[in-house]
């Protein structure tokens, strides 16, 4: 007899000795024998159920090595083994020879796992960094055991070069986004979030940080906009003002170096000071109305032509102020588009006015001499004259052509002709002779101009005789000749 089953015996035999001490009877032996009997059995079970999985998970990890172990040499370009030699003995000295031959088989090729694991390490530091999700690294999660071959080596080094790259050019671009921050809220005169602020010291560029940035950007850029409007509708009424209260440039510039910013305050500075300006004018209305005429005359003086409303009216004496500065800004507007419409052959009026005038005083001046009695003319006056009016008779020509040509497009945008003392200025050129393709390509240029500037502004109706048409089209006129500041707005 075994020790163990002695001591089954002698346990079995003590348990009988206490029952019948006891006085058990014989069925409450028997229920206590059946019950010994069962939790014996449950422990057996229990035993033969773990030494039955201990069994189970052995051979898993053999199947398990065994398929790493041919997925490792598929991984490394050998031919996968059909079938692993292992001894026929234990579970545990086949799990052992399957693992041992793996690992050689690994450290056989530890320099280029390791060479994958470096590259891996690197790659996972980089997505890090940008903050890439999980679900969207792909294979370069891990090196694992399945492709260790050149190709995916190459993609690792090319993912690693690409997210290096990926990071240089945030990098650079988060610190040019910060200067443009800056430099916008130097320009608005305001100071950056707290939040925004925080992410640019942490040096992050993840997804999320950049998309913050891109948004903030969006709508600081857009509050620029905004300002920059505002501005410059407040700027040019301002400017409008002081072209109606003759402001001096001093006063312009003093007022132009305290409001060099976007800024909320410069705004709000930029519209008080338009309403003192808007008040300041109906106050002078008076002397503004005779500067007016004045420049009306002017214009009308120019160009040779009459005007259209009345500048001889007393302005102290009107009770209708504003209607008669509205008609006459109307009238100097009209005046000087004039003006710059003829600016192109306004100088060849002039001149050919010039030698005209000359060749006639010479005439003249001949014809007084030949009537008077004593017509002797000394020999270097008539060496001049006939100098002076060859010269006239050799420019005219060459002007007089120039202007009729310059005419005709004038005539070829307006539709009519231009006015000199009352008359059609062209029709003092009667004399020059043009060909019909010279005439038709000066009217076909000129209306061409106008099909082309009618298509890129948009038609608006006729004038009206108030301030506030009048200023918006005395805007570009007014505004052109500003500081610059104020022209890049």
């Amino acid at each position: 007899m075994t020790e163990n089953e002695s001591f089954l015996s002698e346990t079995s035999n003590q348990i009988t000795k206490l029952w019948n001490e006891i006085g058990y009877t014989m069925s409450e032996t028997k229920k206590e024998k059946k019950q010994i009997e069962e939790e014996l059995l449950n422990v057996l079970a229990t035993h033969l159920q773990k030494v039955q999985q201990e069994k189970k998970d052995i051979e898993d990890k053999i199947q398990q090595l065994t398929e790493n172990y041919r997925n490792l040499q598929q991984a490394v370009g050998q031919k996968p083994s059909a079938e692993i030699q292992l001894p026929q003995t234990s579970l545990r000295q086949r799990h052992n020879e399957i693992l041992a031959q793996y690992l050689a088989l690994r450290n056989q090729f530890k320099d280029k796992i390791q060479s994958f694991q470096v590259l891996q390490t690197e790659i996972e530091s980089q997505f890090d960094i940008l903050g890439v999700p999980a679900e969207q690294r792909g294979e370069f999660t891990s090196v694992g055991d399945k492709d260790l071959s050149d190709a995916r080596y190459y993609r690792f080094k090319s993912k690693n070069s690409e997210l290096a790259k990926e990071i240089e050019n945030r990098t650079a671009t988060m610190t040019e986004n910060l200067k443009t921050i800056n430099d916008t809220l130097n320009e608005l005169d305001e100071k950056i979030p707290k939040e925004i602020d925080d992410l640019f010291l942490s040096d992050s560029i993840t997804n999320e940080s950049m998309q913050k940035v891109d948004e903030y950007m969006r709508n600081l850029n857009a509050e620029r906009e905004n300002r920059i409007k505002d501005l410059k509708d407040v700027a040019q009424e301002i400017i409008y003002m002081w072209q109606i209260l003759n402001t001096s440039k001093v006063e312009q510039d003093k007022f132009f170096a305290t409001h060099s910013t976007l800024s909320r305050s410069n705004i709000e500075s930029s519209k008080e000071e338009l309403k003192r300006l808007q008040n300041q004018r109906i106050q002078q209305l008076p002397e503004i109305i005779t500067r007016q005429q004045s420049e009306i005359q002017q214009l009308c003086d120019k160009l040779h032509v009459g005007t259209s409303v009345d500048i001889t009216i007393n302005p102290k004496v009107i009770t209708n102020k504003e209607e008669v500065f509205n008609d006459y800004q109307e009238e100097i507007l009209k005046l000087k588009s004039i003006l710059a419409d003829a600016s192109s052959f306004f100088d060849l009026i002039e001149q050919r006015e010039a030698l005209v005038f000359e060749q006639n005083s010479i005439e003249h001046a001949r014809n007084v001499r030949a009537k008077s009695k004593n017509n002797f003319t000394e020999p270097s006056i008539k060496v001049k004259e006939e100098n002076d009016l060859r010269r006239c008779r050799n420019l005219l020509p060459r002007i007089e052509r120039k202007l009729k040509l310059a005419l005709l497009e004038f005539r070829g945008r307006h539709e009519s002709d231009f006015m000199w003392d009352g008359q059609p200025y062209i029709g003092y050129l009667d004399h020059i002779i043009l060909s019909d393709m010279e005439i038709n390509r000066a009217l076909n240029s000129s209306r061409r101009e106008v099909r082309k500037s009618r298509k890129s502004v948009a038609p608006t109706a006729e004038p009206l005789l108030h301030e506030k048409s009048i200023k918006a089209r005395c805007k570009t006129d007014v505004y052109g000749m500003q500081p610059k500041h104020l022209m890049n707005l």
